[in-house]
């Protein structure tokens, strides 16, 4: 892999010299990922998905409570979305370390 003006990038030569710590892990990708860290992401997507719905569902319940409708109604659905999904995300974190079975 040839650079700027015919030179080798500094990353591209220590990692061919093998003297980059990180060219081995990176060229492995997911090869290196044991069951334990693949479970850890596949929980870390459930949990997103379900502090997004919960926050999808209290702004639109927001909007149905209030009878808005509109550009400023989705507005305020996404304000409110975020800040609840954030919330919940927060207080699961919280009492998951609390009960430790997270780090």
């Amino acid at each position: 892999m040839q650079g700027l003006g015919g030179k080798t990038p500094l990353y591209c030569a220590l990692a061919a010299a093998g003297k980059d710590k990180y060219a081995n892990s990176h060229a492995r990708g997911l090869c290196t990922m044991n069951l334990h860290s693949i479970l850890g992401i596949a929980q870390s997507i459930v949990a997103i998905i379900m502090c997004g719905a919960l926050g999808a569902g209290a702004g639109y319940g927001l909007l149905a409570w209030l009878g808005w409708a509109g550009v400023s109604g989705a507005l305020v659905a996404v304000f409110v979305g975020m800040v609840v999904a954030t919330a919940a995300w927060t207080l699961g974190s919280v009492l998951l370390r609390a009960a430790g079975l997270i780090r």
